[in-house]
Protein backbone atom coordinates (compact mmCIF):
# COMPACT_ATOMS: atom_id res chain seq x y z
CA UNK A 1 0.00 0.00 0.00
CA UNK A 2 0.82 3.42 -0.52
CA UNK A 3 2.61 5.00 2.68
CA UNK A 4 0.24 8.43 2.54
CA UNK A 5 -3.50 8.92 3.80
CA UNK A 6 -5.83 10.79 2.18
CA UNK A 7 -9.37 12.01 3.97
CA UNK A 8 -11.95 10.45 2.77
CA UNK A 9 -14.79 11.61 -0.20
CA UNK A 10 -17.18 13.87 1.36
CA UNK A 11 -20.55 13.64 -0.23
CA UNK A 12 -21.15 16.02 -3.02
CA UNK A 13 -17.24 15.61 -4.16
CA UNK A 14 -16.28 14.49 -7.23
CA UNK A 15 -15.77 10.89 -6.71
CA UNK A 16 -18.53 9.65 -9.58
CA UNK A 17 -18.18 6.23 -10.79
CA UNK A 18 -20.35 4.85 -13.75
CA UNK A 19 -22.41 2.40 -12.78
CA UNK A 20 -24.53 -0.58 -13.86
CA UNK A 21 -26.72 0.01 -17.27
CA UNK A 22 -24.88 3.51 -17.86
CA UNK A 23 -26.48 4.88 -14.66
CA UNK A 24 -23.70 7.64 -12.53
CA UNK A 25 -23.73 6.89 -8.86
CA UNK A 26 -21.51 8.78 -6.05
CA UNK A 27 -18.90 6.90 -4.33
CA UNK A 28 -19.03 10.14 -2.13
CA UNK A 29 -22.42 9.82 -1.33
CA UNK A 30 -22.63 6.09 -0.50
CA UNK A 31 -19.79 6.46 2.06
CA UNK A 32 -21.21 9.18 3.60
CA UNK A 33 -22.38 7.31 6.51
CA UNK A 34 -19.26 6.09 7.17
CA UNK A 35 -17.27 9.33 7.35
CA UNK A 36 -20.14 10.79 9.30
CA UNK A 37 -19.77 7.75 11.69
CA UNK A 38 -15.84 7.57 12.28
CA UNK A 39 -14.74 10.93 11.48
CA UNK A 40 -11.11 12.08 10.88
CA UNK A 41 -10.17 8.18 12.77
CA UNK A 42 -11.29 6.56 9.20
CA UNK A 43 -8.74 6.99 5.93
CA UNK A 44 -8.25 5.92 2.54
CA UNK A 45 -5.51 4.77 0.82
CA UNK A 46 -5.01 3.78 -2.67
CA UNK A 47 -2.06 1.59 -4.66
CA UNK A 48 -3.41 0.58 -8.15
CA UNK A 49 -6.39 -0.48 -8.24
CA UNK A 50 -6.82 -1.37 -4.99
CA UNK A 51 -8.23 1.03 -1.99
CA UNK A 52 -8.02 0.44 1.70
CA UNK A 53 -10.49 2.14 3.90
CA UNK A 54 -9.00 1.43 7.52
CA UNK A 55 -10.54 2.43 10.99
CA UNK A 56 -9.15 1.52 14.71
CA UNK A 57 -6.40 -1.31 12.94
CA UNK A 58 -8.70 -2.72 10.87
CA UNK A 59 -8.69 -2.24 6.93
CA UNK A 60 -11.09 -3.08 4.19
CA UNK A 61 -9.38 -3.68 0.85
CA UNK A 62 -12.00 -3.16 -2.32
CA UNK A 63 -10.50 -4.09 -6.28
CA UNK A 64 -12.70 -3.89 -9.18
CA UNK A 65 -13.59 -7.70 -10.34
CA UNK A 66 -13.61 -9.14 -13.61
CA UNK A 67 -17.54 -9.30 -13.50
CA UNK A 68 -17.78 -5.46 -13.05
CA UNK A 69 -18.47 -5.62 -9.09
CA UNK A 70 -16.84 -4.46 -6.33
CA UNK A 71 -14.97 -7.15 -4.19
CA UNK A 72 -13.99 -6.79 -0.45
CA UNK A 73 -11.61 -8.13 1.93
CA UNK A 74 -11.96 -7.35 5.64
CA UNK A 75 -8.71 -7.73 7.32
CA UNK A 76 -9.03 -7.40 11.68
CA UNK A 77 -6.70 -5.89 13.58
CA UNK A 78 -3.03 -7.42 14.07
CA UNK A 79 -2.96 -9.89 16.75
CA UNK A 80 -0.10 -12.69 18.48
CA UNK A 81 -0.23 -15.55 17.12
CA UNK A 82 -0.46 -17.95 19.57
CA UNK A 83 1.36 -21.24 18.07
CA UNK A 84 3.86 -19.18 16.21
CA UNK A 85 4.34 -16.32 18.15
CA UNK A 86 4.33 -13.96 15.22
CA UNK A 87 2.04 -11.07 14.34
CA UNK A 88 -1.14 -12.06 12.20
CA UNK A 89 -4.00 -10.88 10.94
CA UNK A 90 -7.70 -12.86 10.47
CA UNK A 91 -9.16 -12.40 6.87
CA UNK A 92 -13.08 -12.19 6.46
CA UNK A 93 -15.29 -12.18 3.53
CA UNK A 94 -19.22 -11.63 3.32
CA UNK A 95 -20.79 -14.46 3.58
CA UNK A 96 -23.27 -13.54 0.94
CA UNK A 97 -22.18 -14.25 -1.92
CA UNK A 98 -21.05 -12.35 -4.90
CA UNK A 99 -19.43 -8.52 -5.11
CA UNK A 100 -21.18 -5.46 -4.85
CA UNK A 101 -22.70 -3.83 -7.58
CA UNK A 102 -21.83 -0.23 -8.85
CA UNK A 103 -25.07 1.15 -8.03
CA UNK A 104 -26.06 3.33 -5.43
CA UNK A 105 -27.97 0.14 -3.56
CA UNK A 106 -24.50 -1.74 -4.04
CA UNK A 107 -22.67 1.22 -2.30
CA UNK A 108 -24.82 1.39 0.44
CA UNK A 109 -24.61 -2.40 1.23
CA UNK A 110 -20.91 -1.91 0.97
CA UNK A 111 -20.79 1.09 3.16
CA UNK A 112 -23.20 -0.94 5.72
CA UNK A 113 -21.03 -3.78 5.56
CA UNK A 114 -17.70 -2.06 6.31
CA UNK A 115 -19.37 0.08 8.96
CA UNK A 116 -20.61 -3.02 10.93
CA UNK A 117 -16.78 -4.70 10.39
CA UNK A 118 -15.31 -1.60 11.74
CA UNK A 119 -17.67 -2.29 14.85
CA UNK A 120 -17.02 -5.96 15.67
CA UNK A 121 -19.73 -7.15 14.00
CA UNK A 122 -18.13 -10.64 12.73
CA UNK A 123 -21.08 -13.74 12.94
CA UNK A 124 -23.11 -14.46 10.54
CA UNK A 125 -22.94 -11.50 8.68
CA UNK A 126 -18.50 -12.49 7.28
CA UNK A 127 -17.09 -15.99 7.19
CA UNK A 128 -14.07 -16.22 7.99
CA UNK A 129 -11.08 -16.91 5.28
CA UNK A 130 -7.79 -17.45 6.42
CA UNK A 131 -5.01 -15.74 8.97
CA UNK A 132 -1.97 -14.36 7.03
CA UNK A 133 0.96 -14.00 9.05
CA UNK A 134 2.96 -10.28 8.95
CA UNK A 135 6.12 -9.87 7.94
CA UNK A 136 8.61 -7.94 10.16
CA UNK A 137 9.30 -4.23 9.04
CA UNK A 138 12.90 -4.39 8.97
Amino acid sequence: MASWPVRCPVAGSSLTLMGALGSTWSMADAMASLTERFGEDLTLWRDGGTACWRYDGQSVLISAASDGTIEATFVDRPTLDEVSGRPAVAIYRRTAGGGYTLTADGGSRMADDMSAFFTGVRETRFSFVSVQGLRSAG
